[in-house]
């Protein structure tokens, strides 16, 4: 663990709590966090395998100098979010870093169960820390500092765990029967739409230059997910489509397409993935939601 190292007045940097292991939950969001000490206040930079991280899209950073705390928050999360992430630290008296990881269900798991059984053998050791007698003196366990830190890091493991469980159980949403059927009812009348009536609503042209069998029609590899939220949070419908030409998006809420604004934010990226995202629910945006694709092989 790197130390503090006086400098005349300054004070190269130093961690008071490193960043911890998460879990990744689709579509939920994920915050590292971490504090950190240093005199004159450290610059602090987040990474993702090596490449910068900054406020934008779905990355909030933020720090408080005053407290030094350091966050890194990942909204509507992908699985290809999994990864390293780390937080170079910097002032003109050093520098330090942190690397920690975002994992995907099963590996998270499996690095629980690991650290369980590390923390298993560590109590079956105690009970056999004999009480000390009357007029004894209690026995002193001296710990390194690794081992306190791995302490600190499974005890704050504990309560994220508690935490993102919560979460899962709020944001997860099993449709019942009854909303099956209206769903089907509303898809065969979306179906029914053609890409030449989505153009000419959008005042768009239809571009026939790849030949016929060079096409392939729509499809998704990954499909949409229900959720449960509460009124004023923020949620984003995500999914990846395939097609040849990359296929046309619109989104439709109980039948009725929408259009791109401030209450509705939609965009997809050229490999396909398409989100929409309502930064703040409202009661009336309850119902039904429908991604259609469409290019001149099909919908």
């Amino acid at each position: 663990t790197p130390e503090s190292v006086e400098d005349g007045i300054g004070v190269a940097p130093f961690f008071i709590r490193k960043p911890i292991v998460q879990k990744l939950i689709e579509g939920g969001s994920v915050i590292f966090d971490c504090q950190i000490g240093g005199t004159p206040k450290p610059h602090v930079y987040w990474k993702k395998a090596g490449i910068p991280l900054t406020t934008g899209y779905r990355y909030k950073v933020s720090y408080n100098k005053e407290l030094g705390e350091c966050k890194l928050v990942i909204s509507m999360t992908f699985a290809d979010d999994a990864g390293e992430y780390s937080i170079v630290v910097r002032n003109q008296h050093g520098e330090i870093y942190a690397s920690t990881q975002l994992l995907e269900e099963a590996d998270y798991e499996l690095y629980m169960k690991e650290h369980q059984v590390v923390t298993e053998r560590t109590e079956l050791i105690t009970e056999y820390v004999q009480e000390p007698k009357i007029a004894d003196v209690a026995p002193t366990i001296f710990m390194t500092e690794y081992e306190k830190e791995q302490a600190l890091i499974r005890k704050k493991m504990g309560k994220s765990t508690i935490m993102l469980k919560t979460m899962t159980e709020e944001h997860e949403y099993h449709i019942s029967s009854f909303e099956e059927r209206l769903i089907k009812e509303i898809e065969l009348r979306i179906i029914r739409i053609t890409l030449e009536e989505l153009l000419e609503e959008d005042g768009e042209e239809m571009v026939l230059d790849i030949p016929e069998d060079e096409s392939v029609a729509p499809g998704f590899d990954s499909t949409l997910k229900s959720f449960r939220v509460l009124d004023g949070m923020g949620v984003t419908f995500h999914c990846k489509v395939s097609g040849y030409p990359l296929p046309k998006i619109v989104w439709f809420k109980d039948g009725r397409r929408l259009k791109h604004g401030d209450h509705y934010q939609m965009d997809i990226s050229q490999d396909g993935r398409a989100n929409l995202r309502i930064p703040t629910v409202l009661p009336e945006d309850e119902g039904i939601y429908t991604v259609f694709s469409s290019n001149v092989k099909g919908n």
